[in-house]
């Protein structure tokens, strides 16, 4: 299944995809169904007929997933805005930051240390029973997380790094990739954040 919320993204793309194809604005691309979303409501809608928008394609796609029968859904790579402290302290981590605060963005990457995975499972399986449960994100936690334990974030500014949202995007990575391994010192061992 592949679903875009964005006619940018189809548009830019034009995905040659076996599946089923889905998005709530476009109904131009061939063999994209369009789906009923409403604009202002999150959480999942239990009819089958319509999706709520959530503020994001991510929950939208949640939605359809569960309106498709997913026993089970599992988010990578959702991209979430951070905000530092003194260059490296993660002071929050979301996607609806407000931009005066905004540093950078996380690309997923962690590495727990000490308690850091206990705590991590912790607030996780605490947060998947709230009500709100569908409208929070892994990285939420780490941002609970950020405001009583120190969690660092490490800049990957300068290092070879690339945004794989399609298979046009693979190709140009791997021929990117494969540039940047003949440059001495371009492509380096690293991690992104650590908690």
């Amino acid at each position: 299944m592949l679903y875009a919320c964005d006619k940018k993204w189809w548009h830019k793309y034009h995905p040659k995809f076996d599946g089923l194809c889905f998005s709530a604005e476009l109904s131009e691309q061939p063999g994209v169904v369009l789906l009923q979303c409403e604009a202002n409501k999150s959480g999942l809608s239990k009819d089958p007929s319509m999706i709520f928008a959530g503020g994001n394609g991510g929950h939208q796609a949640m939605n359809l997933a569960f309106h498709l029968g997913a026993a089970r859904i599992v988010l990578i790579g959702y991209d979430m805005k951070v905000s530092v402290k003194d260059g490296s302290r993660l002071v929050a981590v979301g996607k609806t930051l407000d931009a005066r605060i905004v540093d950078g963005e996380s690309i997923g990457f962690m590495l727990f240390r000490r308690d850091g995975g206990t705590r991590f499972r912790e607030i996780l399986d605490r947060v998947i029973r709230e009500p709100d449960a569908v409208k929070r994100w892994y990285l939420s936690a780490v941002n609970e997380m950020a405001q009583t334990l120190h969690v660092a974030a490490l800049p990957i500014t300068g290092l070879w790094w690339g945004e794989l949202d399609s298979p046009a995007d693979l190709a140009e990575l791997r021929e990117a990739l494969n540039d940047a391994v003949k440059q001495p010192g371009r492509v380096q061992r690293s991690l992104f954040a650590r908690v």
